[in-house]
């Protein structure tokens, strides 16, 4: 069970602090919740565009900071790829990206899946990537894949 911390709640000493600068760099309309037992937040974040309105992404409040360093700013959106699966996209450093992508340092010939089948779940222990074999189209190969190691507090690594 998560609660959400309200505007003005106190956590207290270095946590507070932390809320305040997790604060200071998410966007407009974006919520934060505590996890219990203090194994970190959760932030979610509103997608913009005629397809996302009203939806929201989901991520680790590690995994916002380091978007946020990689220069992930404005509106997230949800976009569409070939085959019509969903994703979700923001600018990150002036250009263009898909953040399942940018999280998990998804190379070329590698596929981001989503455990929960959730593409809105951008938690890092929902993501997984998967290399692909090309033969006569892309063909997704379970022994291919590239697991993460998660720690919950910091993210894949």
């Amino acid at each position: 069970m998560m609660t959400k911390i309200e505007a003005g709640t106190v956590v207290g000493g270095a946590g507070q602090r932390e809320l305040d600068e997790l604060r200071a760099t998410i966007p407009d309309g974006a919520k934060v919740y505590d996890l219990p037992q203090g194994r970190g937040r959760i932030v979610e974040i509103p997608l913009s565009g005629e397809i996302g309105a009203g939806l929201w992404a989901v991520v680790t409040d590690h995994q916002w900071k380091r978007l946020h360093g990689l220069g992930v700013r404005g509106a997230w959106f949800l976009n569409f790829n070939g085959d019509r699966k969903p994703y979700v996209r923001a600018t990150a450093a002036g250009k263009l990206t898909t953040l399942a992508r940018l999280l998990t340092d998804a190379g070329k010939g590698e596929v981001v899946g989503y455990r929960n089948g959730d593409p809105l779940d951008l938690r890092t222990e929902n993501l997984e990537v998967r290399r692909i074999k090309r033969k006569g189209g892309a063909q997704e190969s379970p022994a291919n894949t590239r697991g993460l190691v998660v720690d919950p507090l910091n993210g894949a690594r």
